[in-house]
């Protein structure tokens, strides 16, 4: 595109990060459908979708959910907020962390 090329690394990345974020609309739908009763399947899809995009729109749903619905909720936001590679690599990374830093590096004229 424009002259450039996108690294494979970068494209496997960005599908797995939508893939993933599929999936947690997909299954924060499921979960919420099971919990609720007598809501439109679109109401909770709108606001799972929402949930997870963080935008801040409903369909004032989620003041009528009950405990649980509004944990999936809750859930479904912070993985919507923080990220899911991000939470990823926090539970990758454990408490190596002399593992994750280096120091600087730099190139001294030598002669």
């Amino acid at each position: 595109v424009f002259n450039r090329s996108i690294a494979k690394q970068t494209v496997a990345k960005a599908v797995s990060v939508i893939c993933t974020s599929f999936f947690i609309m997909f299954c924060s739908t499921i979960l919420l459908a099971a919990v609720t009763d007598g809501v439109s399947a679109m109401d909770i899809a709108y606001e799972t979708v929402s949930a997870t995009a963080t935008v801040g729109l409903s369909r004032n749903l989620t003041s009528s959910l009950n405990t649980v619905g509004k944990l999936i909720i809750t859930a479904t936001m912070y993985f919507g907020r923080v990220g899911i590679l991000t939470i990823s690599l926090g539970f990758l990374m454990g408490d190596k962390a002399e593992d994750r830093f280096r120091y600087a590096q730099t190139n001294l004229m030598i002669g």
